[in-house]
């Protein structure tokens, strides 16, 4: 119901008093995760900005390697590999979003011209440097054919344009 009132604080809240140690709790854990870095439904601002992105996958990578037992959640590294894509990806779009060039800031995903590409703020340029390296760390985990050459094809997409 948070998350239907585009409430990111009143949804983490309720994640948050899951009882820990139980499976439920882990999972709780990531979503409260992905609810703090991903775009909400609805109009509006619904990004948050990337400072609360970074504080996620600060909190992220504090869950891998942790012994089971010790009453926190643990992820495997392929499993924090998967989420800190995923919450580089949302990263990216709110650092997007705050661009100051042409265009609807916010306004959801559009296609940048070569010539933006070149114009690429430090941070945007920084988050897509990251997520072109989790792309392809992901590729490399994969078997199946389909699954790396998609993943080779979004760390094309992301991948800042250099000039020579």
């Amino acid at each position: 119901l948070a998350l239907r009132a585009r409430d990111r604080r009143a949804a983490i809240d309720v994640l948050g008093r899951v009882r820990p140690g139980t499976l439920d709790h882990t999972v709780a854990r990531i979503a409260a995760l992905r609810i703090r870095a991903a775009r909400l439904p609805g109009d509006g601002d619904p990004l948050p900005l990337p400072a609360e992105v970074d504080a996620a996958l600060a909190e992220l990578h504090a869950l891998v390697g942790r012994r089971p037992g010790d009453g926190e959640p643990s992820l495997s590294e392929d499993e924090a590999l998967r989420l800190s894509t995923e919450l580089h990806e949302w990263k990216l779009d709110a650092v997007h979003g705050l661009s100051d060039r042409p265009g609807a800031p916010g306004g959801g995903p559009g296609r940048l011209t070569a010539r933006a590409l070149r114009r690429l703020s430090a941070p945007e340029r920084e988050s897509r440097e990251r997520l072109e390296s989790l792309y392809r760390r992901l590729a490399a985990h994969h078997q199946e054919p389909a699954a790396h050459d998609h993943l080779v094809d979004l760390m094309h997409a992301v991948r800042p344009q250099t000039v020579f």
